[in-house]
């Protein structure tokens, strides 16, 4: 299946030919090298994104009312000073 990418822009289409002349590959394996290079990084940001949400979703479930809320009147006598 032959399938064809077009790259607009004159600065996008300067710098694949300047990768590819200076690799000495085709534009092809410059925009294919990229774009698996770019994946990765991607995959490696959600992974790591995805990691952080569930700690955040274990230690939210350690805590329980009512330190798991905005309210810190238990920590204050009925004079407004800390108990």
């Amino acid at each position: 299946m032959d399938v064809e990418l077009r790259i607009d822009g004159e600065e996008a289409s300067k710098l694949a030919d300047e990768m590819a002349n200076l690799t000495g590959t085709s534009v092809t394996d410059v925009v294919l090298a990229a774009l698996q290079a770019s994946m990765e990084r991607e995959r490696a940001v959600q992974q790591k994104t995805q990691q952080i949400l569930e700690i955040a979703a274990e230690i939210r479930a350690q805590f329980k009312p009512p330190y798991g809320s905005s309210d810190h009147s238990f920590l204050y006598g009925e004079d407004g000073l800390p108990i």
